[in-house]
């Protein structure tokens, strides 16, 4: 039951960042890409973690249960998102 808890309060957090995120980058993936062009992956990542740690400084005691797989795609993704806009900017 704990861990349902947990996993929902979780999921509920990502949700409401998210939301907070496309607030601030754009609604859509061309305004986000638009956005981290302009702006950099620097701030939108300062911005991510400004939005995350409250979470975190609030739940530091309890395991969050996350789904590695799901951990290492989003990771990869990221990844895949600098390095493009790198080479955009090459070009």
């Amino acid at each position: 039951m704990e861990r349902k808890e947990n996993n929902v309060k979780r999921d509920k957090f990502i949700e409401q960042a998210v939301s907070k995120i496309k607030k601030e980058f754009g609604l859509s993936a061309t305004d986000f890409i638009t956005s981290a062009k302009q702006k950099g992956v620097d701030e939108i990542q300062d911005f991510i973690i400004k939005t995350v740690e409250p979470f975190i400084d609030k739940n530091g005691n309890e395991e969050m249960y996350y789904d590695y797989d799901s951990l290492l795609s989003g990771l990869v993704s990221w990844m895949l998102f600098e390095m493009e806009l790198k080479l955009d900017k090459k070009w």
